[in-house]
């Protein structure tokens, strides 16, 4: 009995302390469940799953408006930096031109017959992960504008070949090979070979049916009229670009220039027209002067302070007509009369009157202020840090300088007779340039709808002979900026300098980054690689007294070429940066002093006042019947003209009204240019105004206007062959402000 119940004792023992132990391992099920810590906010994969990259993908951007193409381009560049992506180029592809037309309903006679253009660019990003690329090609769509189409593909070779347009030299060059069987190509390359080279070909039996000396004379003959042939064609050469103006016009004015020579009745004629002209311009000119009054000699004895400011008065008196500060002139003055900026600019006379930058030892400060005005324009359009200029007394000098610099440039590079090729609207001072220098110069007609340069016709005309290209930002006319991405691009392409003139409204463009009424304003100036030079008046929209203007290189390698030096003169050694020796440092410092009193910020308020008083003039003009605007008003500048009626009787009777606008032709218009003195009230609604009425009436006129005193001479002027004539016109116009008439 003892020992069953120590038994179970020991049995009981045995079974709590191993039941324990028991308890302590897991079972097969509890061991599988229990998760690690690892695992607890994301499963574990075993095998890892790996997503390819694509190496290089092409976003192709296809629209027919250039500025929302650009735009987008850079969105697509900006996204692709955001995710991550590098963005291996952008680059532009050339335009496409289709040709439109409209058709009258149920007839087949065109209405409206114009080309539509579609510009492309491609953004290329590589490498891209393929996971990734959904949510980029989303987010693209997702933020494309109206009218944007989008082509996202892997990068292929026939892409590169894609953009870039055939050298038509090349393409030349390459079929002269493939006709070398020609027998004309044969015959001429006869016809260069010497007696050995005929006699070897004799030796070889090629050429069996003709003798030895039979064939000596017959290549003396070839030889004398491949010379005459040469030396004629050379002469029609010459004859033919002797001149810019076309042959045809030429060959008129020529005989009809001969005519006036050896007719004594047409000579007769014409000289009693233009002694009547004279006439007419003198009273013109001097119809303000009511007393003739001119000093026609120096006075024996000074004259004291009082009389002189007087006869300022007196002569101050004849400037009532046409009131600039009430905005009643286009463009000519182009600020209001600010006291506190007039007080500024009577200091500075008083302490610069009499400086002179040619002195910089004398004049430091003026010397420094100049190089000041350099960098603080050359900044304003984007310069490199080693951007040059100088400053200069009017757009004028700036543009003969740029013209200057392009054609020692090329002496240099042995181009002798160079020659440069600008828009049709470029200013007239690229031909007072050429006339200068002696430099041959190519008109580039425009886009008849949007004034813009021809960029098709410009790419013809760059031979071996340019020197340089030139684009307006904007042209004076139709205040149009002229595709200068694509000038700037011939310029790399061809290794040649590219002119950028902003002498009009550089100092509206330049703020365009930071004005919403110029959003739409294009790149134009050094951020675009193959722009060197740039042409920008400050006394202008830069609101400095007149006479001063900036010419601003990329680097000094054109800039040198601008300089002259005569080093062997007994005076010394002789140096000027610019045309004139002697400058006046007044200007300089009233200039620097102007650009300081504005500021950033004020020249930014102005731009933006301008450039929307000139859309608001726009969409006025749009409203008047018979009116329609010439070119696209990019900047401050509107050109309107009429099919209805002559557009020159408006601005005639316009100017009986008190206003004075510029008269355009080739073809007929009248462009209003806005300063800051139209910014202000209501002078562009009173302007609508008074231009509706005066379309109203010469509407009613039974001639239409055509009889009116402007349109008649620009009548006269469109119809006479020799422009010699009118040339002496402006002479005599010329002449005109410089006579002294008598009270009859």
């Amino acid at each position: 009995m003892l020992i069953k119940i120590l038994f179970k004792n020991c049995q009981r023992n045995f079974n709590n302390k191993y039941f324990f132990q028991l308890r302590q391992l897991s079972t097969l099920k509890e061991k599988v469940n229990v998760p690690k810590s690892e695992d607890l906010y994301e499963p574990r994969f075993e095998i890892k799953r790996h997503y390819p990259d694509l190496q290089l993908i092409n976003v192709k951007l296809k629209a027919y408006d250039f500025q929302c193409l650009e735009k987008f381009q850079s969105f697509v560049h900006w996204t692709a930096e955001n995710f991550g992506f590098d963005v291996v180029e952008c680059y532009p592809l050339a335009h496409k031109c289709e040709k439109i037309k409209e058709f009258k309903e149920n007839s087949v006679t065109i209405s409206t017959e114009y080309e539509l253009k579609t510009y492309a660019r491609v953004v290329r990003i590589g490498p891209v992960p393929a996971i990734q690329l959904p949510l980029f090609v989303m987010m693209v769509q997702a933020n494309a504008p109206v009218g944007i189409q989008i082509t996202i593909k892997e990068h292929e070779a026939s892409d590169e070949v894609e953009r870039y347009i055939p050298d038509p030299q090349l393409e030349d060059l390459k079929e002269t090979l493939r006709n070398l069987d020609d027998p004309v190509t044969f015959y001429f390359l006869f016809s260069t070979m010497d007696g050995e080279w005929i006699k070897m070909l004799f030796n070889n039996n090629l050429l069996s049916t003709v003798s030895i000396d039979k064939a000596s004379k017959i290549n003396f003959v070839l030889v004398c009229v491949s010379i005459a042939g040469t030396w004629f064609v050379i002469y029609l050469h010459e004859l033919v670009t002797r001149s810019p103006k076309p042959l045809i016009k030429r060959f008129k004015a020529s005989c009809f220039s001969i005519l006036r020579k050896f007719v004594p009745s047409i000579n007769k004629q014409i000289e009693e027209a233009l002694n009547k002209t004279k006439e007419e311009l003198i009273h013109s000119i001097h119809q303000y002067d009511k007393g003739l009054d001119f000093i026609r000699e120096m006075p024996l004895k000074a004259i004291n302070h009082e009389s002189i400011l007087k006869r300022i008065e007196y002569y101050q008196e004849m400037e009532g007509t046409f009131d600039y500060i009430k905005g009643r002139v286009s463009g000519t003055v182009y600020t209001n009369i600010d006291p506190g900026h007039m007080a500024i600019l009577g200091e500075v006379f008083h302490k610069f009157a009499y400086s002179n930058p040619l002195h910089p030892d004398v004049f430091p400060a003026v010397r420094k202020m100049e190089a000041e005005i350099i960098k603080i324009v050359a900044s304003l359009f984007h310069g490199p840090e080693d951007a040059v200029g100088t400053v200069t007394t009017g757009g004028t000098e700036s543009i003969i300088l740029a013209c200057l610099a392009a054609r020692n440039f090329a002496f240099s590079k042995g181009i002798g007779d160079p020659i440069i090729i600008v828009p049709v609207t470029a200013h007239a001072a690229f031909d007072k340039a050429c006339s200068l220098l002696q430099i041959g110069i190519k008109h580039i007609p425009c886009d008849p709808i949007t004034m813009r340069v021809d960029l098709k016709a410009m790419k013809r005309a760059i031979n071996r002979k340019t020197c340089l290209l030139v684009g307006s930002a904007p042209n004076f006319p139709y205040g149009t900026i002229d595709d200068i991405p694509s000038i700037a691009q011939f310029g790399l392409d061809y290794s040649i300098p590219v002119h950028v003139d902003a002498c009009l409204g550089g100092f509206v463009i330049a703020f365009s980054q930071d004005s919403p009424a110029l959003s739409h304003i294009p790149i134009f100036d050094f951020r675009l690689p193959g722009v060197t030079s740039i042409s920008c008046d400050t006394h202008k929209y830069g609101y400095a007294p007149k006479g001063t203007s900036t010419i601003i290189y990329r680097s000094t390698e054109l800039l040198h070429h601008q300089y002259f030096a005569v080093t062997e003169w007994p005076g010394g050694i002789y140096a000027t940066p610019t045309l004139p020796g002697s400058r006046a440092g007044l200007n300089i410092a009233l200039t620097w002093s102007t650009l300081l009193y504005f500021g950033r910020q004020g020249y930014i308020e102005r731009a933006n006042l301008i450039a929307t008083r000139t859309a608001q003039l726009a969409d006025g003009l749009y409203k008047i019947p018979g009116l329609f605007i010439v070119g696209k008003p990019d900047v401050s500048v509107v050109a309107f003209s009429s099919k209805k009626f002559n557009i020159f009787a408006v601005g005639d009777l316009l100017n009986k009204l008190g206003w004075n606008l510029n008269s355009l032709h080739l073809p007929d218009a009248i462009h209003f240019c806005l300063t800051y003195n139209q910014s202000k009230g209501d002078v562009i609604i009173k302007f609508l105004n008074d231009l509706r009425e005066c379309c109203k009436q010469v509407c009613q006129l039974p001639d239409k206007g055509t009889t009116s005193k402007t349109a008649a001479l620009y009548g006269m002027a469109a119809q006479i062959p020799d422009k010699s004539i009118i040339e002496d016109v402006a002479h005599l116009y010329l002449d005109a402000c410089y006579s002294m008439p008598t009270k009859a």
